[in-house]
């Protein structure tokens, strides 16, 4: 018989106790997925972590991948608006400095999250096709879609839509492993400006045809 596993919190706390308990739970799940990796998560090693009883992780959690999944969509909905907060900034400078900007500020929120986000994104499969997770990388494009817009180069592209798309997939996914990557900051960063110089062709073609020219 297939086993149907539960990835949602039972329920959400509202009192300040159960918030501040609700929240250890969470944050005991963090230390132990980067110290020891999924394989080293149980609720039992979630309790004691926390410090509450395994009874209080079963009042709010069905199950670690519940503990997982709410996790998940916390720290990566938060890493979402941080970069997101970047936007305005990054349309007012436009072309290849905005982008650098964005990508550079993309990269080091994920190198200083590297740990945790490795092990959710890269070691847990379940957790890049949560329909929560789903919903926020579509806000991220759609967040991405909204700045290449304001652009004029990028208006050039032959294909706006499919070609914003195809690029936001590659520069989501790189800014990721570089992130990821045990580098050292100089070479992190040299890694950002070879990053931005090869999607700036992509991404703003008037100015590949005039360095040509």
């Amino acid at each position: 018989m297939t086993q149907i596993i539960d990835y949602e919190a039972k329920k959400r706390p509202t009192q300040a106790r159960s918030k501040a308990t609700f929240r250890a739970i969470l944050d005991a799940a963090a230390r132990i997925l980067v110290t020891e990796g999924y394989a080293g998560l149980s609720t039992n090693h979630v309790a004691r972590i926390a410090g509450v009883g395994i009874a209080s992780v079963y009042e709010y959690f069905p199950g670690k991948e519940a503990i997982v999944a709410t996790l998940a969509v916390q720290e990566l909905d938060a890493f979402v608006e941080r970069v997101a907060a970047h936007l305005p900034r990054v349309v007012a400078m436009g072309g290849p400095a905005g982008l650098h900007h964005l990508l550079a500020t993309t990269v080091e929120e994920v190198h200083a999250n590297a740990a945790l986000y490795r092990v959710l994104l890269r070691e847990i499969p379940f957790v890049s096709r949560l329909p929560r997770i789903l919903q926020l990388q579509q806000k991220a494009y759609s967040h991405a879609r909204t700045a290449g817009a304001q652009a004029p180069e990028a208006q050039l592209l032959p294909d706006f839509e499919r070609d914003i798309w195809l690029i936001w997939q590659m520069t989501y996914n790189t800014a990721l492993e570089i992130g990821f990557a045990e580098l050292e900051e100089l070479d992190r960063i040299r890694m950002v400006e070879e990053f931005v110089r090869l999607v700036g062709r992509m991404l703003f073609p008037s100015d590949r045809a005039s360095a040509a020219g």
